[in-house]
C-alpha cells in the first residue's frame, strides 16, 4: 500500500494492529506505533484502543499502561482493555485497582469489565474479593444477558471452591446461551462426582 503511494488512514492502522495482536508480533506492532506517531494518528482514540490491546496480547503490559495513562479522555472500552490486559498478564492487583478506579470515575462496569475482574480474582485466588455468590448477584443485576465467557469463568471458580449449588444455578443460564457446550456439562458432572 505504501509502495504504491496510498497513504494509510487510521482504519488501515487499526487493522494492522489487530493482525499484530493475533500473531503476537510485538516488533511489527512497535513499528506500526512509530508510524502512528509520525503521521499524528495517535490522537485517534480507536488507534489507542488497538495499541493497548496489541501490547497486552503481546505480553507487554507496561507499554499498554503507558498508552492508557497518556489518554486524557477515557472510555469504557479503554478501561476494559487495561483491566483485562492486567488480568491476562498476571497483574491481578493492578487489574482490580483499575476496576475500582473506573467506577470512581463514573463508569458502570459491563460484562467485559466483570470478566476482567473475575479473571484477576481467579488467577490470584482472591476469594474475599471475588466471592462467588456476590459475583453471581452482580452478573444477574447487569441489564444485558451475560455471555458464556463470564458464566464459564464463574463456573470454573465454583469448581475450584467446591460450590456445587451455585454451579447448578449457573448451568441454567449457560444452557440458555449455549446448550451444546459439552465442556460445561463435563465440569458440572465432575463436581457431582467429587461431591459424593
Amino acid at each position: 500500500m505504501q509502495i504504491s503511494g496510498v497513504e494509510p488512514e487510521y482504519v488501515t492502522v487499526i487493522m494492522v494492529l489487530a493482525a499484530c495482536s493475533n500473531l503476537g508480533a510485538l516488533g511489527k506492532g512497535i513499528w506500526v506505533y512509530r508510524y502512528v506517531l509520525q503521521k499524528g494518528l495517535n490522537k485517534e482514540i480507536r488507534v489507542s484502543n488497538f495499541l493497548i490491546n496489541m501490547y497486552s496480547r503481546c505480553g507487554c503490559i507496561e507499554f499498554a499502561h503507558q498508552e492508557f495513562s497518556s489518554m486524557q479522555k477515557r472510555s469504557l472500552v479503554l478501561w476494559n482493555l487495561i483491566i483485562v490486559g492486567f488480568a491476562i498478564n498476571g497483574h491481578e492487583e493492578e487489574a482490580l485497582e483499575h476496576f475500582s478506579a473506573m467506577q470512581k470515575e463514573g463508569f458502570n462496569p459491563n460484562g467485559v469489565s466483570f470478566t476482567g475482574a473475575l479473571t484477576a480474582c481467579s488467577h490470584a485466588g482472591l476469594v474475599e474479593k471475588g466471592r462467588l455468590e456476590d459475583a453471581f448477584r452482580v452478573i444477574r443485576s447487569i441489564p444485558m444477558m451475560p455471555n458464556e465467557v463470564i458464566l464459564g469463568s464463574l463456573l470454573v471458580a465454583c469448581k475450584t471452591y467446591g460450590n456445587l449449588s451455585l454451579a447448578k444455578k449457573l448451568m441454567g443460564y449457560i444452557v440458555e446461551i449455549d446448550p451444546n457446550c459439552d465442556s460445561n456439562y463435563v465440569l458440572l458432572s465432575n463436581m457431582y462426582a467429587a461431591d459424593e
